[in-house]
């Protein structure tokens, strides 16, 4: 099992995701019985705007679940509309709006998806999620856990190649 902790806001954990999307693409097929791969949010604070970002990640999972993972891609894709720079003058609710575009592009209804944020039940989300990642001992992003360990090694720079060798013990069943 493969344990992803990612914040939205780090281009680390995008490109991470990126090669991680490309390996699955590549290997998938091969992959899919004997690796299971799990994504964490992981909200950063030092990033003001990972939070709504991650909150607006629960909430378009609450509308339609079916389409987060298209929304985790679109708003990977996104990452650059949502750095520093571009989102240090909006409020909570400018940024909400601002994502609502790529819910939209991933096939969520905007009005639904809006209409969450904020709510009690998208804050106990997050609530858990960084409880969660604080046992863990995660601080930076991203972080990885291969079956439920720290792999400290892995670097968000590797290449498929990289990952696939992290693997072989998975492929040959060990």
């Amino acid at each position: 099992m493969l344990e992803f902790f990612l914040d939205f806001a780090c281009p680390f954990s995008v490109k991470q995701a990126v090669t991680i999307d490309a390996l699955w693409a590549a290997h998938g097929e091969q992959l899919a019985s004997l690796v299971s791969i799990i994504f964490h949010n992981v909200p950063q604070p030092w990033h003001p705007q990972s939070t709504a970002m991650h909150e607006a990640s629960f909430a378009a999972a609450a509308v339609d679940p079916s389409k987060q993972g298209a929304f985790w891609q679109g708003l990977m894709a996104a990452q650059s509309q949502f750095s520093d720079e571009h989102c240090n003058q909006l409020s909570r609710l400018a940024l909400y709006e601002k994502l609502a575009p790529v819910a939209e592009q991933a096939g969520i209804d905007r009005a639904a998806f809006l209409a969450l944020l904020p709510s009690d039940g998208i804050t106990q989300q997050m609530k858990w999620a960084c409880k969660m990642h604080r046992k863990r001992g995660v601080h930076v992003t991203p972080t990885v856990f291969a079956n439920e360990i720290e792999a400290q090694h892995v670097s968000s720079g590797w290449t498929v190649e990289e990952w696939m060798e992290l693997l072989q013990p998975f492929l040959n069943g060990v």
